[in-house]
């Protein structure tokens, strides 16, 4: 073997140890970075009033937040609360009374669960409309620092896209792509349209532009030999649309390359995105909402999405399952004349996760009171914390929350606060120094791992190294 060989294979063989020890560190960060240091939550609220003139008081409310009573499994990053709202309430005119009340919280349809949700009277089940919003959740706070939702938009009504009538048939077409020499491919179609006129919904398409003036495009990779079904529903005025199956470098593929065919076929366009709706959430949401609330949601997305290009990727209209709203429950609840009653609200809340101080998680939960403000009056208020095994202590509290025995704090006031309730959980009774110091050592654990790992590493290409200066000192001396 020659000199210059020789010393090629040792460049070639450096330059790997090189990239291994790269490619060693970066797995090692996305490791370290595995779990979030914040993961933010929503704050639940008192039962509102609808008409802030009925004659009905709050005498009393007992207000629990129980985090031993729902089942193990948890979503999110905090541990899970049944909180349960009981109100006694009195009408204090002399006629009955039909009281509609309503009830917000924050969800995503995807993990919303409708069978930990209970409302009752005097111990019977109240019958309740769900209203999701069609924005997604935002929250805020204002200049006199009284917080308030942000995407409240809520319609009886179903959406309209401009000049298109969802309940009149339209052209869905259907292809289907199969390359025949196991080639990756691309399917795009091509297209420029008025969104007031037409608009476009592809299904299974991954990629997508637009170019002002030009139009726009959908693509679809197509992989090996399987087959690629995509399909393009057509809304309103037809419109010309170019379909090419290219390359993955962009070039036209050899039609000997693979076998295209199109089906076009006539479908009810709302019928159409209900089923694929109803496919994507699960049967007790889907069967507590009306199909109306549903669609609305869904027709928002489109509307949004093609305002500019005129279409919309029918995967990203159904992400909206996903997304956090508020969902409001409307129910009525029956008064006779000078009479009280108990209405209980129940559910499940979870909170915010925040480890960016600390080296472990402090949980932090928001319940509004300031809506109970619209009732005629408001009397007593009961508060109760049955605090998690992994976070017993509640170390910080808006309201004077005092432990009565190990894990359970209360607070019993006169009124209705002026403050929102906030209260903080940790494993520790107080945040200590030392907790901080910890947190900015964390970085540190992970550096006998590292060691471990890139030391023989490190030695193997110290050795061959050291080998190569030796080849090549030989090789000088002849």
């Amino acid at each position: 073997m020659s000199l210059w060989v020789r010393l090629k294979i040792g460049f070639r063989f450096r330059k790997t140890i090189v990239m291994m020890i790269l490619m060693m560190l970066q797995s090692t960060v996305v490791f370290a970075n595995s779990a979030p240091t914040y993961w933010q939550g929503y704050p639940y609220s008192e039962v509102l009033l609808v008409d802030a003139s009925s004659p009905v008081s709050i005498i009393n409310e007992t207000l629990r937040f129980d985090f031993n009573a729902p089942a193990k499994e948890r979503h999110g990053f905090t541990p899970t609360a049944k909180v349960t709202a009981a109100y006694t309430m009195k009408n204090t005119s002399h006629s009955d009374k039909s009281v509609q009340m309503a009830f917000s919280l924050v969800s995503s349809l995807s993990e919303f669960s409708v069978k930990d949700l209970t409302i009752e009277s005097d111990g019977n089940p109240v019958s309740y409309q769900i209203y999701p919003a069609m924005d997604e959740a935002e929250q805020a706070y204002d200049s006199d620092q009284k917080f308030h939702y942000g995407g409240l938009h809520i319609s009886t009504a179903e959406l309209e896209l401009p000049g298109i009538d969802l309940n009149q048939n339209a052209k869905l077409l259907r292809y289907q792509i199969k390359p025949v020499t196991g080639e990756d491919l691309r399917f795009e179609v091509s297209f420029k349209v008025d969104p007031q006129k037409t608009r476009l919904i592809g299904k299974n398409f991954n990629m997508a532009s637009y170019t002002e003036g030009k139009g726009a495009s959908i693509g679809a990779g197509v992989f090996g030999e399987q087959e690629q079904t995509v399909e393009i529903l057509v809304l309103g005025e037809p419109s010309t649309l170019k379909t090419e199956v290219l390359t993955q470098d962009g070039k036209e593929a050899d039609p000997s390359d693979f076998r295209l065919e199109k089906e076009e076929i006539s479908v009810a366009p709302r019928d159409y995105l209900m089923d694929h709706i109803r496919r994507e959430l699960g049967r007790d949401i889907r069967n507590a909402i009306e199909d109306t609330q549903l669609i609305n949601l869904y027709l928002n997305r489109i509307s949004n999405d093609g305002l500019v290009a005129g279409y919309s990727l029918l995967d990203e209209v159904l992400s909206v399952s996903h997304a956090d709203r508020i969902i409001t429950l409307l129910y009525t609840v029956e008064f006779p004349a000078d009479t009280e009653k108990t209405v209980r609200v129940g559910y499940l809340t979870n909170g915010t996760m925040d480890r960016r101080e600390t080296s472990m998680p402090r949980y932090l939960y928001t319940y509004l009171l300031s809506p109970a403000k619209h009732w005629q009056s408001f009397g007593k208020l009961e508060l109760e914390i049955r605090t998690p095994q992994e976070a017993p202590y509640l170390i910080e509290s808006t309201l004077p929350l005092e432990l009565q025995e190990e894990r359970r704090y209360t607070a019993v006031l006169d009124g209705l606060p002026e403050q929102e309730l906030q209260f903080t959980l940790y494993n520790k009774e107080q945040v200590t120094t030392l907790d901080k110091v910890q947190k900015s050592l964390d970085g540190l654990r992970y550096l006998p791992m590292i060691i471990s790992i890139i030391w023989p590493i490190l030695l193997v290409a110290c050795l061959v190294i050291f080998i190569l200066r030796r080849i090549k000192k030989a090789g000088n001396g002849n």
